[in-house]
Order: C-alpha cells, then structure tokens, then sequence
C-alpha cells in the first residue's frame, strides 16, 4: 500500500531553517496478524525515512506519525511525498541445499574440515569415508550407496592433529583406519564405534616397521616424524585370512598383521618402488613395484609381474574386483611420477623428511597423467576411464579424474575413487564396471570457505576451494529439486 503526502513548512525568520507546522499522520490497515515494514520516498522514489521494519501489528486499524524529518534527524523542504508498507506473515528460513557437500541428510555430516578424505572403503551396506583433520566437525561417515547417512562418529579422542589418513579397509565387518604416524583404529562397520580400546581410553594398534618407537626425550614434532618415516603407506584387508596388509616402500617390503590384535604375522621384501597394495578374495597380493603390478603371496613371497610397468604410467593405487577379480589401477602424476624414493630420517639434528603425503619423486615426467585402467587377471587391459591428461579447467566433466588418491572395488564389479585434496572438486566418487558415474560424495571443504552467488542469476555460486591453494568452484543449484552440483572448475 501507497499514498502521496503533501508537506505544509513555514519559515522561521529567527533561525533560518525549515520547520514542520504539523507531524503527518499515516493511516493503515491489517487485514491480519502481520509485520509490517512503513517508509517514506521522496518525489524521486529515493527512500528519505523508514518508520516501521518488520513491527508485529495485530489484525485492524493503525496509524503513524512522521515528523518530516530524513533518516538523519534533518527537516525535509516542502513537497510531494510518498509513504509505502509492506504487510507480510513474515519470512521463513528453509534449507534447499548446501554447496560443496551433498549428503543425506545435510549440514555438518562430512569428514573433518581441513582436507579431503584421501581414502575410501566400500562394501554392500555402504560407503566408509573417514580422516582429515578437524575442528568439531565428524572424522568418519558411513552412507549407504544412495548417500543416506548410517552413522557418524566423532573422533575427538584422538590426535586431531595427526593430519590425514593414509587409507581404510574392511576385514569381515571391521573397519581399519591407518594414520600417517603408523596408528591403527579399529571399528564396528555397521556402528562406527571403536574397538582398538575405548572411547575414553583408546589403545590404537602399532603397525610402524619391527614396532618402532620414537626415542624416549624426543621432541614432539621430531618424534612425529620419525614414527612417520617407519609407518605404512598404504594398508589393505584380507578377508579370507583375517589379515591386514601394510606397504612399506621405505623398505621395498610388505607385511602382513592379524586382524584380531594387530601383532605382526609375516613379511616380504624386494618390492622396490612400491607404492600401493590391495588383495584379492582369495588372499593373494597384488602391489605397484617399479611401475608395474607384481602378484605374492605368504608362500610363494617371490613378486610375479601381472601388469607391465609398459602399459601403466604413473600407477599409484590399485584394488581387484571382488565380484569379477579384474584389477584396477589409479594413475597419479601428482604422486607416482618417475622413480620413487624414500630417504631414511636422519634424527641427530631433527631435520626428517615429511612423508604423510606419500614418496618423494626422481625423474619425474614433465606431462600430467591422472587415469584409471581396468585389467584382467592375466594383464590384458579391458578399458581405459577418463582422460590421460586428466580434468581441466572449464566445465566440469565428472568421467574425468584429478589427483586421485586412492581407488577400491565395490561388491558389483564397479569402483569408488577419492580425489582432490589440492584440486577442485574434493570428492568420493563410484562408477560401474563401463565407467558410468552413479554418484558423487563432495567434501569435505576447508574450514571457513567463502561463497557468494552470482548478483543477476543466483542459481550460480561460486566458492572458494581447498582455501590453501588458488582454486574456484562455480556450483549450480536447483532450488526445486533442493540439490547442487558442480558446474566448472578453475
């Protein structure tokens, strides 16, 4: 409702200034309980006073005094005014969707808050993301394949400070967690709860090399590193035998560890170069030695070649099909260029090497590479996902992969990838054995990421990602359908 005022001044021969001869009086009605909103423009349109924002007014009759007077206290010259209302019931705050996670329900139910989750489990009851470091944020989710959450579990007692996780398994309805100062947790898959000790007394597994403990009297940091320098890489589970298998390319070895208490069982050398490890249904093991994929098992420990470091480039990690035993292999260029090396720590001075992040690399490729490749048992390869070089900048194409960081095999004969980390989008993500995506789990983002939608079409916006490095996310969101997706990348 509107109506136009006019304003009768005298002047005041004393002061020099403008003065109202009267207040004016505005009259309105409420046909219903409401908030009103009263302002006053100018013959401009230009707003000069606001006398009511959001009041609650009963049903009926009202009125409103204006003093001729702009917002400022300032007497306004004579002339045509217009008041305007506006009644409403109110606004109501309603979730649609939030950008940078997608899960089921929404708000916090991600993975910590510093980084992406750099390991996946899967079974047939779900998904199993846990790690990163956080700030009162979840450390491990479970959804189920459609993304409905099964449960969270707040891993407030331990090191939040760890940072990241190395990888997650399953052994027979046990979820193990490695961390990257060689700590294993364990817990109930179908309650997230923690069985390595207790919530308020919990007693990780120790799988570092021979059961290595930091000197006593060492500095914290130095001592973090130096368990760091001795602990896996890369962990996998063994159903059929109940064990764990723990990669350690600091020593061109691997070791196996029982899945019931964690006490170190067996082990392998002469896999130099080694980077990932997964096992098959049947126990055997399969690792990336010297670029290729080797096969061993506890009785025959000599490596077998099964894939050729001729037909990988830059493989960082693999896992073999439950469901049909084909082997498929992440490539990374980020991680798994040219020859891998991993210095020894040198403790006399506190200078160790940081390797929570995988190996160093030597003569590294020029060329980016982020792919994944499907074989057979007998190494022939069955089909190729993604583009060599990898995901670009521009509209975001989800069959592509970036950074990729590590990949598992579901129960029907497709895979789960995480990537991201440093490049956009953070996502786990499953597709079926043909390469089609059937969905995609975004974050966790970083702590405190900033958005902002575009000022002329809103179902855009944009954030910021991975905060610590210069990378921007454009989302676009279906109000309607209440979901986002991502739509470029840069």
């Amino acid at each position: 409702m509107n109506k136009t005022l006019i304003l009768f001044c005298m002047l005041s021969a004393l002061c020099g200034t403008t003065v109202l001869f009267a207040e004016v009086t505005i009259s309105f009605t409420c046909a219903k309980d409401c908030r009103v909103s009263l302002a006053v423009y100018n013959k401009d349109s230009q707003l000069v006073r606001t006398l009511l924002t959001g009041a609650p007014r009963k049903a009926g009759d009202y009125t409103a005094t204006w003093d001729g007077r702009d917002r400022y206290g300032n007497p306004l010259p004579a002339g045509e005014y217009t008041w305007k209302a506006l009644a409403t019931t109110g606004l109501r705050a309603e979730f649609i969707t939030q950008v940078g996670q997608n899960v089921d329900p929404a708000w916090e139910r991600a993975t910590g808050n510093h980084e992406a989750p750099s390991s996946v489990a899967v079974d047939a009851t779900g998904l199993y993301r846990l790690g990163a470091t956080n700030e009162g944020g979840h450390w491990g989710v479970k959804t189920d394949l459609a993304g409905r959450h099964l449960w969270v579990n707040d891993r407030w007692w331990a090191d939040p400070w760890v940072q990241s996780t190395v990888a997650v398994t399953l052994v027979k309805g046990r979820l193990f967690e490695l961390m990257p100062n060689g700590d294993t947790y364990g817990y109930d898959a179908a309650t997230g709860r923690l069985f390595t000790g207790g919530d308020y007394d919990p007693k990780p597994w120790n799988l570092r090399w021979q059961g290595y403990q930091a000197p006593a009297g060492a500095r914290d940091d130095v001592a973090r590193k130096l368990r760091a320098a001795q602990s896996p890489r890369d962990l996998a589970g063994d159903a059929a035998n109940d064990l764990l298998v723990a990669a350690f390319p600091q020593h061109d070895a691997v070791a196996w560890y029982s899945a019931a208490d964690g006490k170190l069982v067996d082990s392998a050398n002469g896999l130099a170069g080694l980077t990932g490890v997964a096992v098959a249904k049947d126990g055997a093991v399969f690792a990336i030695s010297q670029g290729a994929v080797v096969t061993l098992t506890r009785t025959s420990k000599s490596p077998r070649v099964v894939i050729p470091a001729d037909k990988l480039e830059s493989a960082w990690r693999l896992c073999v099909s439950p469901a049909s035993g084909d082997i498929y292999v992440a490539e990374n260029s980020d991680l798994a260029k040219g020859k891998a090396i991993m210095p020894q720590p040198d403790a006399s001075d506190g200078k160790v090497p940081n390797l929570a992040e995988g190996v160093k690399i030597a003569n590294a490729p020029a060329r980016r590479h982020h792919q994944v490749k499907r074989f057979s048992l007998d190494g022939a390869l069955l089909k190729t996902y993604g583009k060599a070089e990898g995901r670009g900048d521009g509209v975001y194409i989800a069959t592509d992969f970036r950074h990729l960081t590590d990949i598992e095999a579901d129960h029907e004969g497709g895979f789960v990838i995480t990537e991201g980390h440093h490049t956009p989008p953070r996502r786990s993500a499953r597709f079926d054995a043909e390469g089609k995506l059937l969905r995609e789990w975004y974050g966790a983002q970083h702590y405190g990421i900033l958005a902002c939608p575009e000022p002329n079409d809103p179902r855009f916006v944009w954030t910021m990602a991975n905060a610590d490095r210069s990378a921007l996310i454009r989302w676009e969101v279906d109000y309607a359908a209440r979901t986002s997706r991502v739509a470029e990348i840069y």
